[in-house]
C-alpha cells in the first residue's frame, strides 16, 4: 500500500511522417503535440485522472484542392484539441486494466468543411501468468496521424494482441499483432455513390527488443511489417494508366485503323531513342547529340513524307515547269501536334530536364486523346507527372461540374458561333478567283472567318480541358482572349499559347534568341515564324501568313525600343486618358494587322489572297453592293461576335473564378451532392440542347483538324 497522492505529468513531442512517391495516397505531415495530464493515484496503486492534448499539423506540401484547373494550392494545417478520462486500475493480482476515452475537436485553418468533432476510445487489457511473461489486448477508435488527400480524416477502429516476455532484468521483448479499419471520410468516390464507404483494412505484425542497461537509461528497437487491402475502386492507378493508353489508340484507330500502328511505332520508337541518350555518359557528347539528331531527323522525316511531300513535288514541278505525279498520301490526323511533343521529350532528355521514364505514362503522355486530334502541344513536365499521380484517378464531382462547363461553353463555341460565321466565310473563300465580289462581301467574309477560327479552335481546346478534367487530368490553357492583345508581342503571348511556347523554346531560343544583337534577333524570329507558318499546312500561303507575323513582331519589338527611349512617348503612356485611348487604338492596330494575315491563312493559293486583299481596298471592287436586308443582320452579328471577342471574359476567367468559387462553397456545404447534381444535370441537358442545334443544320470540322 502507498499512500495516496496527485500525479502530474507534461510531455512534447513531434512526428514527421514523410511518404515515397509510391506512396501518394497519402500527405507528408508534421504533427507537433503537447500533452498534460493529472491524476489521483489510491492506496493500491490505481489512478484516475484527466487529461488534455494541443496537437498542430502542418503539411510540407501544400494540397492542390481549391480547384482543378489551376496550380493554385492551400495549406492544409490543422490544430487539434483532445480532452479525455483515463483509468488505470489493478483488477486482479495477475490483470491489470488501462483505459481511455476522449472528446476530440480539429480544426483547419483554410478547410472548414473538414473539421471534426468526436470521440475515440483505447482499452489494454493486460494479464500476467507468470512473472515473465504477459499478454495485452486491445481495442481502440482513433484518429489516424495518416490523412488521406480527399478526404476529411481517417478513423481507426480495431484490436490486437500484444504478448511479452522478461528475458532479463534488463531485456524485455514483446510482439504487437493488430487488425485495424481505416474509414475514410468524406471520400469523394463515396460523395459520388461509386464505392460506399471507404475502408482499407490493415493487418500489421512487429517485434520489438528493449534493453536497459540502467534504471534511467533504455534502448528499443522494433520491425514491423504491414499489410493493406482496400475496397476502393481505383485504387491501381497502373491499371488507369494503362486503360487510357488503350482508349486512346482504339479513339485514334476510329479513324483510320491502318495510321494507329504508326502512331505506336512513333511512341516506341522515341521512347527507346529517348533512354538511350539518357544512358548514355555525359561525358559522351557526341554520341548523345548524334541520338537527338537522329532521333528528331526520322521525326521529322516522317511529318515531312505525310504532310509536305506532295508540297514539295508541287514546287519543284512548278519551278521546272515539268509535272511531277502526286502521292498519295492521307495526312494522319495530329501528326503535327504528337510529333512536336515528342521533339520537346527529347530534346529535354538531351539537356537532362527529364527524369520520368515510365513507358505508360510517356505512351498516355503522347496519346492522350482529347489533345491528340487537334492540340494543345503537349509538354512532358506538365503532363506526365500528372499521371503518376494515383489520385487523379479517384472521380470528384467538382471535377465533373467544372469540366461539364467548359465542355458546355466549347461546343457552344463552336455550334453556335463559330459555325454559324463559317458560310459568310466558305462564300467568299470558296468562290472562283475571278467571281465578281464587292468590298463589302470580302470584309464580311475576312471577318466571319476571324471570327470563326477564334471560336473554333478555342472551342475545341475548351472542349478537350474540360473533356480531361472528367477524367481527372489538366489540360494546358491555350488560349487567353487574344483579341484583346495591345500588340502582335501581347498576341503570340494569348493566341495557340502552347504552340507559342514550343516554338519559343525549341526553335527561337536555340537560334538565339535576342542574345546576339538586333540583326540576329529579327533573323531568328522570321525563321522561327515562317516554321511556325509551315507547320499548319503545307501551303505557300501559310508561309507568308507565317512571314507576315515574323514582319510583324520584328516592327512591334523596334517600337518598343523606340517608344523606351523616347521620352515623351513613354510620358505620354503614363498619364490616364492618353492611355486608355492609346491603348484601344492599340487593340484596333494589332487586331487588323491580324485580319489581314487570315486573308493567307485562309485563302487557297496566294492570287486567291491578294485578290481579295485588293477587293477589301476597293482596288479591285466589282460587283453588286449586298442588299441592306441580309446585310444588316450580318453587321450586327459580326458586331455582336467582335464584342464578345475583345471585351467578354474568357472561359478560364468565367470557370476558374466564379464558377468554381461556387461550386468549391457548395463542396464545403452539407448538401453537397445534392447541389452539385444539379450542376452536372443542368450543364448535361445544356450540352443535349447544343448537340439537338448542332444535328439540326449542317456543321463544319474543326479547323485544326486539318493540321
Amino acid at each position: 500500500m502507498v499512500t495516496p497522492y496527485w500525479r502530474l505529468r507534461a510531455a512534447a513531442d513531434r512526428l514527421e511522417q514523410r511518404n515515397s512517391a509510391a506512396a501518394t495516397l497519402f500527405n507528408d505531415v508534421t504533427i507537433d503535440g503537447f500533452e498534460a495530464a493529472l491524476s489521483r493515484v489510491s492506496k493500491a496503486g490505481n489512478s484516475i485522472g484527466f487529461s488534455t492534448r494541443l496537437e498542430r499539423g502542418k503539411f510540407p506540401t501544400a494540397e492542390p484542392f481549391t480547384t482543378p484547373l489551376s496550380t493554385t494550392s492551400i495549406d492544409n494545417a490543422y490544430r487539434q484539441y483532445a480532452a479525455g478520462l483515463t483509468l488505470d486500475w489493478t483488477v486482479t493480482g495477475i490483470s491489470h486494466l488501462v483505459a481511455r476515452a476522449d472528446q476530440v475537436s480539429r480544426r483547419y485553418d483554410q478547410l472548414p468543411q473538414r473539421n471534426f468533432t468526436g470521440q475515440t476510445g483505447r482499452i489494454e487489457l493486460t494479464w500476467t501468468p507468470t512473472g515473465k511473461t504477459t499478454l495485452t489486448a486491445i481495442v481502440q477508435r482513433d484518429i489516424s496521424p495518416y490523412e488521406y488527400t480527399r478526404s476529411s480524416l481517417v478513423l481507426l477502429k480495431g484490436f490486437g494482441l500484444r504478448p511479452g516476455w522478461h528475458v532479463t532484468p534488463k531485456i524485455d521483448l514483446s510482439a504487437d499483432l493488430e487488425a485495424v479499419t481505416r474509414s475514410y471520410v468524406a471520400d469523394p468516390a463515396q460523395a459520388l455513390g461509386l464505392t460506399g464507404q471507404r475502408d482499407d483494412r490493415v493487418r500489421s505484425v512487429s517485434a520489438l527488443i528493449s534493453y536497459h542497461p540502467t534504471a534511467r537509461i533504455g534502448v528499443q528497437a522494433s520491425l514491423l511489417h504491414e499489410t493493406r487491402s482496400s475496397n476502393a475502386a481505383f485504387g491501381d492507378y497502373a491499371a488507369n494508366v494503362a486503360w487510357l493508353v488503350l482508349a486512346s489508340f482504339v479513339f485514334y484507330a476510329y479513324w483510320l485503323p491502318l495510321y494507329t500502328g504508326l502512331l505506336a511505332a512513333s511512341v516506341v520508337f522515341n521512347y527507346a531513342l529517348g533512354n538511350r541518350i539518357l544512358a548514355c555518359p555525359a561525358d559522351r557528347g557526341r554520341l548523345r547529340l548524334g541520338l537527338l539528331c537522329f532521333a528528331v531527323g526520322v521525326d521529322l522525316l516522317l511529318l515531312g513524307y505525310f504532310k509536305y511531300a506532295n508540297f514539295f513535288l508541287g514546287t519543284v514541278a512548278e519551278l521546272s515547269g515539268r509535272p511531277l505525279g502526286a502521292l498519295n498520301v492521307i495526312l494522319p490526323i495530329g501528326i503535327s501536334f504528337f510529333t512536336f511533343t515528342q521533339i520537346a521529350y527529347l530534346a529535354d532528355v538531351h539537356a537532362g530536364k527529364v527524369r520520368e521514364r515510365n513507358p505508360l505514362h510517356y505512351a498516355l503522355f503522347v496519346s492522350y486523346f482529347p489533345h491528340l486530334i487537334a492540340g494543345p502541344v503537349l509538354h512532358h513536365a506538365e503532363m506526365m507527372p500528372q499521371f503518376a499521380l494515383p489520385r487523379i484517378y479517384r472521380p470528384r464531382l467538382e471535377n465533373f461540374a467544372i469540366g461539364l462547363a467548359f465542355l458546355l461553353i466549347g461546343l457552344a463555341k463552336k455550334v453556335l458561333l463559330a459555325d454559324s460565321w463559317a458560310p459568310l466565310a466558305d462564300d467568299l473563300f470558296d468562290s472562283p478567283v475571278s467571281a465578281a465580289v464587292h468590298a463589302g462581301e470580302a470584309w464580311r467574309g475576312v471577318l466571319a472567318y476571324t471570327l470563326q477560327i477564334y471560336f473554333d479552335f478555342s472551342g475545341y481546346s475548351d472542349m478537350a480541358i474540360g473533356l480531361s478534367l472528367l477524367i481527372g487530368v489538366r489540360l494546358p490553357f491555350n488560349f487567353n482572349s487574344p483579341y484583346q492583345a495591345t500588340s502582335i508581342i501581347d498576341f503570340w503571348r494569348r493566341w495557340h499559347m502552347t504552340l507559342s511556347r514550343f516554338l519559343r523554346d525549341y526553335l527561337y531560343f536555340p537560334l538565339g534568341g535576342n542574345r546576339r544583337g538586333s540583326v540576329r534577333r529579327y533573323v531568328n524570329l522570321m525563321i522561327t515564324m515562317l516554321l511556325g507558318g509551315l507547320w499548319h499546312g503545307a501551303s505557300w500561303t501559310f508561309v507568308i501568313w507565317g512571314g507576315l507575323h515574323g514582319i510583324y513582331l520584328a516592327i512591334n519589338h523596334d517600337w518598343r525600343l523606340l517608344r523606351d527611349r523616347v521620352a515623351g512617348l513613354a510620358a505620354a503612356g503614363a498619364s490616364g486618358a492618353l492611355r486608355l485611348i492609346g491603348r484601344s487604338l492599340a487593340m484596333t492596330l494589332t487586331l487588323f494587322a491580324v485580319v489581314i494575315a487570315w486573308v493567307f491563312f485562309r485563302a487557297h493559293s496566294g492570287q486567291e489572297a491578294w485578290h481579295i486583299l485588293g477587293t477589301m481596298f476597293a482596288a479591285r471592287a466589282s460587283g453588286p453592293a449586298p442588299e441592306p436586308g441580309i446585310a444588316l443582320p450580318t453587321v450586327l452579328s459580326l458586331a455582336a461576335g467582335f464584342a464578345l471577342a475583345t471585351m467578354a471574359r474568357n472561359s478560364q476567367q468565367i470557370i476558374d473564378g466564379s464558377l468554381a468559387a461556387a461550386v468549391r462553397r457548395i463542396a464545403a456545404g452539407g448538401w453537397r451532392v445534392a447541389a452539385l447534381g444539379a450542376v452536372v444535370g443542368a450543364e448535361l441537358t445544356a450540352i443535349a440542347m447544343l448537340a439537338l442545334i448542332s444535328a439540326s443544320r449542317s456543321t463544319t470540322e474543326f479547323i485544326y483538324f486539318n493540321f
